[in-house]
């Protein structure tokens, strides 16, 4: 706000702050210089006239002159080359109209973005800069230049070249205006001035703040020293910096009393009422241009906390008092819900709203009811209070409680209460019983200039359990740390946007789980999935500290929990074996690298053992390895004999690999620092995007990571060493040799892709996991497995546990059979060591299957008391046979009927992950999972047709491939090869199936077409195996012994008739009476009746009826 310088079309407010520097250089903003001046009508007339000749441009030109300021919507600019070039030549072309000097222009700054380049080019005038003078031009991807616009000095030979003051006089001249400004301050530009719109050589000149005053800038004529123009530096009425008392790392004494003073960053402020906010910046500090009262909640763009023991921490300066307020619905409620499941989430939604809401409403108080029952498991139901607008999670509530409590606060005059559930068995729900709404005192005078305050606890509310009341800082310490994490890794590894970190996270401050019965605490902390929420325990109580370990106080720890959400981001792993454990390690090292981002050298404050120093102090991992010590005693060994099927306690080898890159005390190891921090920190980061699942293919990884963010030689000669060096000291150097042709399929983007059903493999060696990929469409799928026998226990089985996930990790069943009593563990599970086993020998899964897609069955021994996979092992392998529709998982159809040269589209879904696209140094590399490989024929009974394919030398060909984003699917289309009829006569009915291949390599199905009957040339019918033997089960095998294949062709659609008759005439099976399109099609005929009996050895009489073909033919059934 420009106030000395408003004319009476930009009228504004003075803010209290203005009026005492205008008394100070006695003037008053409204006596500010004014522009006065109107363009001649013949100028405009002159500018109208070019205009037309644009069309169909719009111009928008400059109030004061005929020189356009703005174009756009043109169509006839195109421009090759590049960006810069296309630029500089559509002002080199246009400079006449334009009215400006190319040869002025130096590029500043280059953007893409959706597409489009953007250029900022600045004008300079006899070397020096011409202030506020820029030439903007936007050009899309095909040359056209979409938009233009321009403050540039149009005529600049008037002005001085050199100055007739020199800079200390004109500093001099500032002074003497009652500025205070330092003899090094003040550059020669080019400024012209909004007074009379004249260029002049001016000194520009910045003032101090003084105390009570505000910063100026100035422009003194060069020539005469005449003040051209001054304006107020500071444009707000109030501000402030704000900051909190948080702890370094953790409590260190028994009182909490150490925590250190800092300065808080990207919290919401307000003023006046809810809908006027600000942030505040890394400095903690922020500003408002008007007058009133503020208010403030541990809340921002990207964490918001709530304190779940009662009332959340808030500050006015408004002397807010807080009195009961009508909601609408009074009491919105949810009771008795059905729950969701993982894949099939339920949302129960209510709009609520404070009806009798002024504009100056500010804040509320939610009053949840007694009786509050989601569950304790946040990982399946939860309620969020989402701001309706813009779907911001403003507080998220998970638990069981008996008595009435204190909800969130909630800044808007109207919120959205959403029940999320995800799992569990349904709970009585939630009634929300009224609400308190905050009220200002006079909200729109300000109590002060200056809004600055401290987070302590004056401003946290005590809380009570049966312990006695506490208070502590949890709340601060979380907003604090979560947002230095944050701005930790979006500035660093993240500072080109790779993931969307820029959510808001609620943070369920003080957790538990069963509220009112929590007097030894909740000693827990967790981020959840599906609700997209930390929860961060209130901790178990210390009797020698006489007081809760608030996982809150922690720092490494609940940063540890962001991290998770971090990874979220990137894409669901399973938080299963080396899966999970590589989540906890990654999450162990951003922890700690964050709270080390101002030091390369790490080992001058050892931050290794911090990860549960305070939280968990019976359970701390060490990061800081001594793998080289002669006698070590903290070096974790990535082994079977080691590893414990716990995803924290397996995860140091690699946690310690990891410090080992990033902490310079292991010079052997250290990889030294890049532009964005520490060279470890961009490694690991990138190599996320791979979607690792094991420990080794982690490490294989990050050497691509490095060779091509580095390049080959440097890669090679500084790093690569150093990288194998920290993974071998901790065994992490080559697979766990697997004993099946699957391996290495231990993980979901290793599945193994299946085509044929059974087929069998093994659980071996111990910890083995078995993934594989199978394409279905909606419906169900039926898997049987048969157990290897026990080698140690006669008349029992193996005990391996069937899981059936879509490619999220969403878990649509976990299938574990029944152990056996002398194998169960005390608490019902598999033994830590040694055989697990059952009595059954088989176990058979039905599943419904939501939706068309791949999906992964995993197969392991069944589990231990510590939730991963048992170390039961066995030589000889299992058997699974898997029952589906294989068709339907892919659309498709012939759009371009040719004999024997179909043309075929398809269109199938793929899976992506949540981050925003490509890797600057890959650049086919998306958030898909998968991408286009190749496409296949299967006959009718989802037999593949070994030639008709798109590999080389197949009878398939590829047209065209794409990919649509927005819908999430792979379109294309595939095209048959002459020669197709001639090598399969007896196909006329196929389907398409079409494979992706994943990040690792893999190469998977994406779905199968439904039947399609290729084109023909003539109506005809021919039989194929005409003399067979029936199979008992009644299936048909394409080119089988077993079964007659029929196979038909029509040029055009009808009614096809194939009928099976004795040599009687008597009708012993109708094959098919329905409805074809033209082309070529196939009917099986197993050797049973209508009854389904087998029938009788002897001949038998085929007819078959159709558009423009009659036929009788003869097959004989051998049994």
């Amino acid at each position: 706000m420009l106030t000395l310088c408003a004319g009476p079309a930009l009228a504004s407010r003075s803010s209290s702050g203005q009026k005492r520097d205008a008394a100070r250089l006695k003037t008053l903003p409204s006596a500010a210089p004014q522009a006065a001046y109107a363009l001649p009508l013949t100028v405009r007339q002159q500018a109208l006239a070019a205009e037309k000749a644009l069309s169909p441009w719009q111009v928008r030109f400059r109030p004061d002159s005929a020189v356009p300021r703005t174009l756009k919507g043109g169509q006839n600019m195109f421009y090759v080359g590049d960006p810069v070039a296309a630029a500089k030549r559509f002002l080199e072309e246009n400079k006449g109209y334009l009215q400006l000097d190319p040869a002025q222009l130096q590029l500043e700054n280059s953007k893409k973005a959706l597409g489009i380049t953007h250029l900022l080019f600045r004008q300079y005038y006899n070397g020096l800069p011409v202030d506020n003078a820029s030439v903007k031009v936007h050009i899309d991807e095909q040359g056209r230049v979409i938009y233009y616009s321009s403050t540039h000095a149009e005529s600049l030979a008037s002005a001085t070249s050199a100055p007739a003051m020199s800079k200390a006089s004109a500093i001099s001249r500032t002074r003497a205006d009652g500025a205070s400004v330092t003899a090094d301050n003040g550059k020669l530009v080019y400024f012209r001035s909004p007074v009379d719109n004249k260029t002049y050589l001016a000194w520009k000149i910045e003032s101090g703040e003084e105390t009570g005053a505000e910063p100026w800038r100035y422009y003194i004529n060069a020539s005469n020293g005449e003040v051209l123009f001054r304006e107020s530096l500071r444009r707000y009425a109030v501000s402030g910096t704000i900051q909190g008392h948080v702890y370094a790392d953790y409590p260190r004494n028994a009182d909490f009393s150490d925590c250190s003073t800092v300065t808080i960053r990207n919290q919401y402020v307000w003023i006046q009422g809810y809908s006027t906010r600000t942030v505040t910046g890394s400095a903690g500090t922020f500003s408002f241009s008007q007058d009133g009262k503020i208010f403030a909640s541990l809340k921002g763009p990207y964490i918001a906390v709530s304190n779940n023991m009662g009332r959340s921490a808030h500050y006015d300066t408004g002397s807010g008092t807080w009195s009961s307020c009508l909601l609408n619905p009074a009491n919105p409620s949810v009771l008795n819900y059905t729950p969701g499941t993982s894949t099939e989430p339920l949302l129960y939604v209510t709009t609520v709203t404070f009806p009798y809401a002024t504009a100056y409403f500010s804040k509320a108080e939610i009053r949840m009811a007694a009786n509050f029952q989601l569950g304790t498991v946040a990982e399946y139901d939860s309620l969020l209070f989402l701001n309706p607008a813009s779907g911001e999670r403003m507080a998220a509530y998970f638990g069981n409680r008996v008595n009435a409590f204190t909800g969130p606060q909630i800044e808007n005059p109207n919120f959205v209460l959403q029940l999320e559930s995800h799992g569990g068995e349904g709970n009585p729900g939630f009634t929300v019983a009224g609400a308190n709404c905050l009220t200002l005192s006079n909200p729109t005078v300000s109590a002060a200039a200056d809004g600055s305050f401290t987070w302590n606890y004056s401003r946290i509310t005590p809380w009570a359990t049966t312990k006695g009341t506490f208070r502590n800082m949890a709340e601060v310490n979380i907003f604090y740390h979560l947002n230095e994490l944050h701005d930790y890794i979006n500035n660093g590894v993240n500072s080109s946007g790779l993931i969307n970190l820029n959510t808001t996270v609620p943070i369920l401050a003080e957790a538990n789980p069963e509220q009112d019965n929590m007097a030894e605490g909740y000693d827990n902390g967790f981020y959840s999935v599906p609700n997209k929420m930390l929860v961060l325990g209130n901790g178990y109580y210390d009797y020698s500290l006489s007081n809760y370990r608030s996982m809150g106080l922690d720092s490494p720890t609940l940063r540890h929990e962001y991290v998770h959400f971090m990874q979220d981001r990137v894409f669901t792993a399973p938080y299963f074996a080396e899966a999970g454990a590589i989540q906890e390690a990654l999450s162990d090292y951003f922890a700690l690298s964050s709270m080390q981002k101002t030091a390369p050298n790490p080992n001058k404050d050892p931050l290794g053992s911090l990860i549960g120093a305070f939280a968990f102090p019976y359970a701390i991992r060490n990061l800081e390895s001594d793998c080289g010590a002669a006698s070590p005693s903290n070096c974790a060994i990535y082994s079977t004999s080691t590893w414990v099927s716990e995803v924290h306690d397996d995860s140091p080898p690699l946690s310690q690999s990891f410090w080992e890159l990033r902490n310079s005390s292991y010079t052997a190891t250290w990889l030294g620092l890049r532009a964005e921090g520490p060279r470890a920190d961009t490694f690991i980061f990138q190599s996320l995007f791979f979607f690792p699942e094991t420990f080794l293919e982690f490490r294989d990884i990050m050497e691509m990571v490095c060779d091509k963010l580095e390049g080959t030689a440097s890669c090679s000669a500084n790093y690569l060493p150093k990288i194998a060096l920290a993974f071998s000291g901790h065994n992490i150097t080559s697979p766990l040799s697997g004993t099946d042709s699957y391996e290495p399929n231990n993980g979901i983007t290793l599945a193994a892709n299946i085509s044929t059903s059974p087929f069998s493999a093994t659980i071996n060696p111990q910890y083995d996991l078995d993934y594989y990929s199978v394409s279905a469409p909606t419906g169900t799928i039926t898997v049987s497995i048969n157990y290897p026998s026990s080698e140690q226990h006669p008349n029992t089985y193996h005990a391996y546990m069937v899981t059936i996930k879509d490619p999220y990790d969403h878990l649509l069943s976990e299938n574990i059979p029944m152990l056996d009593p002398d194998s169960r563990s005390s608490g019902g599970n598999c033994p830590a060591s040694g055989e697990c086993f059952t009595r059954m020998s088989s176990m058979t899964v039905t599943q419904a299957l939501p939706y068309s897609g791949r999906y992964v069955i995993m197969v392991c021994a069944a589990p231990v008391d510590l939730g991963g996979n048992s170390p039961d092992i066995s030589t000889s392998p299992y058997t699974l046979s898997l029952s589906y529709n294989k068709g339907g998982s892919l659309d498709a159809s012939i759009i371009g009927a040719t004999y024997d040269n179909d043309l075929f589209s398809f269109s199938v879904p793929y899976n992506t992950y949540d981050y925003a696209g490509t890797l600057s140094w890959v650049s086919t590399m998306t958030a898909r999972v998968e991408n286009y490989e190749k496409a296949a024929l299967l006959d009718i009974n989802g037999t593949a047709l070994a030639e008709a394919d798109t590999e080389t030398g197949g009878l398939l060909e590829t047209v065209s491939v794409s990919t649509t984003e927005v819908s999430g699917r792979i379109t294309g289309s595939i095209r048959l090869k002459t020669g197709f009829a001639q090598r399969y006569p007896s196909v006329g009915t196929v389907m398409l199936e079409v494979f992706g291949r994943t990040r690792q390599d893999q190469i998977v199905s994406l779905g199968v077409s439904a039947p399609l009957n290729i084109t023909a040339n003539t109506s005809s019918v021919m039989l194929w195996n005409n003399i067979f033997t029936p199979d008992a089960s009644g299936r048909c095998s394409q080119f089988g012994s077993d079964c007659l294949t029929i196979a038909y062709s029509i040029v055009s659609g009808g009614t096809v008739t194939a009928k099976i008759y004795s040599r009687d005439g008597t009708l012993i099976n109708t094959l098919s009476s329905s409805a074809a399109s033209a082309g070529k099609g196939n009917f099986y005929w197993n050797g049973t009746n209508s009854t389904g009996n087998t029938v009788a050895s002897g001949l038998y009489i085929v007819k078959i009826s159709g558009p423009g073909l009659s036929a009788t033919k003869k097959v004989v059934v051998v049994k």
